[in-house]
């Protein structure tokens, strides 16, 4: 996929769920922070699933993150805001790396919100989830392009998207 110009991150994830064709998709971010090995790990805690009929959505739960400490301060304290702002039980978790089936990005991509935040969609959209312990890794090269400010406008940007979909 190839855009003009940099629309965002989470408006690039949407393009490639809507162009995703598969029975799965897996999300991760092209920084090597999440492991391509630890899929698998997300693959079979989807087909054990609640009820044996498999989870829908299963996300990577980082352990050992190799984030400092100002960023995981940060990523706590939206996630606090968070779930005292949206009422309703909507999984949020800071991480992109997860795996989903079609009927779950079937859904996302009848949602055509300008202003997105994946992760909170994800969750809006209702199907059965869990998590899944994966090894969190260092970034592979480069810097994070997601400073304080980008952060910030990220945190922003979810807050109110979370709650024009509570307020439907």
């Amino acid at each position: 996929i190839q855009f003009s110009r940099n629309f965002g991150h989470h408006t690039a994830i949407t393009a490639g769920l809507d162009y995703a064709s598969g029975d799965y998709v897996v999300m991760m971010d092209g920084d090597l922070q999440d492991q391509p090995e630890e899929i698998i790990k997300l693959y079979r805690k989807m087909k054990e699933g609640y009820d044996k009929e498999g989870y829908d959505v299963v996300y990577g739960e980082r352990k050992n993150k190799k984030f400092g400490f100002f960023k995981k301060a940060c990523s706590k304290l939206f996630n606090v805001i968070i779930k005292i702002l949206i009422s309703e039980p909507i999984v949020i978790n800071s991480t992109i790396f997860r795996i989903m089936n079609k009927r779950v990005v079937d859904s996302l991509k009848e949602l055509r919100e300008r202003d997105r935040y994946i992760i909170g969609l994800i969750g809006w959209v209702g199907f059965e989830s869990a998590a899944q312990s994966v090894e969190h890794g260092e970034r592979y090269k480069g810097k994070s392009k997601y400073n304080f400010s980008k952060q910030l406008a990220l945190a922003f940007n979810a807050i109110f998207s979370l709650l024009q979909l509570a307020a439907l």
